[in-house]
């Protein structure tokens, strides 16, 4: 449920705090006090595209901030989806900054996210419907989303959506060969042709850096040569002068002295060690002494012919030595696709009859699913038609087959095109919801289907702005009933000019406009019980707000108390 509203800085609105409790809450107030002002404020605490033209004249900025509570398994989910965590109290707070330059910034549980993200997560705690809402209704592609949500059909859509993708990738891939039929010949010899220049090349892992790394020894070969021959005779190679000997033979002094200084062992044991160093050494060093069996030119000639057919065919196809043995195995694929490609077409459509058929399978379920939940639809609207006064009202949803050019019967949502049909007077045909002209009938229309699909929506808290528009007495207090009887299953406010509706709720807020010498200010009260029947009586007296008004406001709430 929606806890509370903090609003700064919009329109008429310098700063306010609304705190809201559960059950069915009214706004009233009069005309260009600024009911609007408070809707559009949740509206874009909620994700709503807005105008900088909301902002407060001379004000840098303003910004709304909502707190929900208890929200449900479902929403916890979706929100910890985007990687937001959800404490033990169930308690979220979104927020939404815009600046004189129009950048909006939104937040929840003090997270920085996109205003997608927010407006995601917002649709799953809100809804909101005013007199310039009601396109959904009057839209016939949301009318099967409608009969979807009443059925449930959460987990059979999306099992139909998993297959549906398939069969769709499956009747890609068949017109990506079929498109390639007249093409393929002269695909498959350039495929060959660049399969067989780069397969002859012959490319190794690391073959480039050892021939340049071969090339630069070759090319200092005497250099290489001259000096590990004498690292390796200065250290060990010489029988005379190497530092091989010249130790081996300290070693013996210091074998024959230690008889008698037994301390300089450790000294003897040290040379010993040093000794193998220096032959380890000068082995490794005249390891490296190039060994040539031709000429250094002819060698160095075979290695740069070689480096340039690895530059040749890199430069040719802007790819590294890896790239291109990559891109080898990517066309020696699409050649072997070419050359099976009857063959490969012949097993795609058989994959795809398959996969018809599967899905055909789903959307069947879905359309006796949708055709069983839509007849019960019928009669609980038909019920709140007739609670309404509008007995003469008949609500029809309509199904047609999809004819579609790419898998005939079968679209993203089944099989079925779902339309609300709807006749306001007794004896007239059944129209498209749109051919509706009175706001009235649309706003008791709207409220009939929304009491029936409320608790399908899973929504917890749902604004109502003016739907009574264009109705009064009577059916006003019918509406009413509705919206208060609605409040024991969901959270639900309504703006409102209907002493009927108000006198119904559980929580009246009155929308005041005060204006001092410098600025105008839009403030909310709480009404307590004496003063909802003033505000009541308002309402129905006007200018003119008599004891027997009040009397009648009075009597109004109580009678209210009861339903």
């Amino acid at each position: 449920m929606l806890v509370s509203v903090h609003i700064e800085n919009i329109a008429l609105i310098s700063k306010l705090d609304i705190d809201f409790n559960n059950g069915f809450t009214v706004f009233t107030g009069e005309t260009g006090a600024g009911k609007s002002i408070l809707v559009d404020s949740i509206n874009m605490v909620a994700g709503a595209r807005m105008n900088k033209d909301i902002i407060r004249t001379g004000m840098p900025g303003c910004s709304v901030s909502a707190v929900f509570s208890e929200l449900s398994d479902k929403i916890v989910n979706k929100i910890e989806e985007y990687g937001i965590k959800i404490d033990d109290d169930r308690m979220l707070m979104v927020q939404r900054t815009l600046t004189a330059e129009g950048k909006s910034t939104s937040k929840i549980n003090g997270r920085t996210v996109p205003q997608s993200v927010l407006k995601d997560i917002c649709s799953g705690l809100i809804n909101i419907y005013g007199q310039n809402d009601f396109h959904s209704l009057t839209d016939p592609d949301s009318h099967i989303n409608f009969v979807d949500n009443y059925a449930d059909n959460t987990q059979l859509i999306s099992l139909y959506n998993s297959e549906y993708q398939k069969l769709a990738e499956i009747k890609n891939r068949i017109k990506v060969i079929r498109d390639a039929e007249n093409t393929k010949e002269q695909r498959a010899d350039f495929l060959k042709y660049q399969i067989q220049e780069i397969s002859s090349a012959k490319l190794t892992d690391g073959e480039e850096e050892t021939l340049l790394n071969e090339k630069t020894r070759i090319q200092n070969y005497e250099r290489i040569s001259s000096s590990a021959e004498k690292v390796y005779m200065s250290l060990y190679g010489s029988e005379k002068r190497s530092a091989y000997n010249s130790i081996s033979t300290a070693i013996d002094c210091l074998d024959d002295l230690s008889q008698i200084v037994p301390e300089l062992k450790n000294e003897q044991e040290k040379l010993n060690e040093f000794l193998y160093e220096i032959r380890d050494i000068a082995e490794k060093v005249i390891s490296h002494k190039p060994e040539i069996s031709d000429e250094p030119t002819k060698i160095i000639d075979s290695i740069e012919e070689r480096l340039d057919l690895i530059y040749r065919l890199k430069k040719k196809y802007n790819l590294s030595v890896d790239g291109l043995k990559s891109y080898l195995e990517n066309i020696s694929s699409e050649l072997e696709d070419i050359q099976l490609s009857d063959q490969k077409l012949k097993q795609l459509n058989s994959e795809f009859s398959n996969q018809y058929e599967k899905v055909s399978k789903i959307a069947s379920q879905l359309t006796e699913k949708r055709k069983k939940a839509s007849a019960m639809m019928e009669a609980e609207i038909k019920e709140q038609f007739e609670f309404l006064d509008m007995s003469g009202v008949v609500f029809k949803v309509d199904f047609q087959k999809i004819h579609d050019d790419e898998f005939e019967n079968l679209s993203s949502n089944g099989a079925d095109r779902v339309e609300f049909l709807i006749s306001t007077n007794a004896g007239e045909p059944l129209k498209p919801m749109a051919k509706i002209a009175s706001g009235g009938e649309l706003s008791r229309i709207m409220l009939a289907i929304k009491k029936v699909l409320a608790l399908n929506d899973e929504i917890p808290t749902i604004i109502f702005d003016e739907i009574d528009t264009g109705i009064s007495g009577k059916t006003s207090h019918k509406v009413g009933i509705n919206l208060k009887k609605l409040s024991k299953d969901i959270q639900v406010f309504c703006v409102t000019h209907s002493a009927q509706v108000a006198s119904l709720c559980h929580n009246h807020y009155k929308i005041e406009k005060h204006s001092d010498s410098e600025r105008t200010q839009t403030n909310v009260f709480l009404l307590t019980e004496q003063q909802r029947e003033k505000e009541i009586a308002r309402i129905l007296g006007g200018l003119n707000v008599t004891d027997a008004v009040i009397m009648n406001a009075r009597e109004l709430i109580e009678q209210g108390k009861n339903i």
